[in-house]
């Protein structure tokens, strides 16, 4: 867990000099990681579901989701958990103390079986109302005072399948979220986000292809990756961070897709059906990939 400090949220686009990353402070897996956990106790009291909670990101490397673009996995982004359970396992301490309190490894290596914890697109659960406020936050979208009003107004309802759902109680402050995640989203998903992920993976790629790093290396900080990056290329590395905005209309360059990422939440017991609401989504799902990305030192 205490690696997670070295593994950042904003999956290495924070060394980017893009201006909604250039001066924000380092949101780690870690932070998150804990977060999620507090706020599962918090509405659920089920200790289970909390340690699902707190370990869902123990096998997430470096650079996070940029090495699901190197693996192709950046349409479901899912890759990086395979590891959870071998970690868990391997840790003899845990393994007692789980032991001690009657609690199998499977309750907890695998935060996808707990709906409050984890569900499918575009639901509610508890990681992505953590990192939704937090990077809300942190990219300057909402006050603390709004999004602790967020979080207030939130209770355990049940959605259309009988699951247990996070449920908002109050239609005006499920806009305020619904729409501060979709901005969200626009940032995952912007040109610039996902050609500096993009660029990041083929970085990593060459580096392991070429002995510089190992996938055991992967697994530990980013500041020890970026050390032997900026050892073997630091030109490249350079003109990575240095990257503020990419070429308006190159002729060369790579059509890169990417998850997109919302949320419609429940709203005491019916999804979020707000005509402003609406109308932001579908420009979102309407956003298209289907153009070419570059910056103008990699045409």
């Amino acid at each position: 867990m205490k690696r997670l400090q070295g593994v950042g949220m904003n999956c290495g686009m924070n060394y980017t000099q893009f201006p909604i990353f250039k001066n924000i402070p380092f949101y780690s897996r870690y932070q998150h990681s804990l977060g999620c956990a507090i706020a599962t106790y918090h509405f659920t009291h089920d200790k289970r579901q909390t340690l699902a909670s707190l370990f869902h990101d123990v096998a997430t490397p470096v650079f996070a989701h940029t090495i699901d673009f190197m693996t192709g996995d950046y349409l479901h982004q899912e890759a990086t958990e395979k590891n959870t359970t071998t970690l868990l396992q391997n840790d003899a301490i845990l393994m007692a103390l789980l032991e001690r309190d009657h609690i199998k490894l499977s309750q907890i290596d695998n935060y996808h079986i707990y709906p409050i914890c984890d569900n499918k697109t575009p639901r509610l659960s508890i990681d992505r109302l953590e990192y939704t406020l937090d990077n809300a936050y942190y990219y300057g979208f909402a006050s603390p005072g709004t999004l602790q009003a967020c979080f207030d107004d939130l209770y355990v309802g049940h959605n259309e399948d009988g699951e247990k759902e996070l449920t908002f109680a109050h239609e005006d402050i499920a806009l305020t979220f619904a729409l501060l995640a979709l901005q969200c989203g626009h940032v995952y998903m912007s040109d610039n986000d996902r050609y500096s992920m993009d660029r990041l993976g083929r970085l990593t790629k060459k580096a392991l292809e070429e002995g510089i790093i190992t996938m055991k290396d992967l697994y530990t900080t980013e500041d020890l990756v970026i050390a032997k990056l900026k050892d073997a290329y630091l030109k490249e590395w350079q003109d990575f961070t240095h990257l503020d905005h990419l070429d308006d209309h190159p002729t060369n360059g790579r059509m890169i897709v990417s998850k997109k990422r919302y949320i419609i939440p429940l709203v005491d017991g019916s999804r979020l059906n707000h005509p402003r609401f609406l109308e932001a989504l579908e420009a979102f799902q309407n956003f298209s990939f289907d153009h070419l990305l570059a910056a103008e030192d990699d045409l």
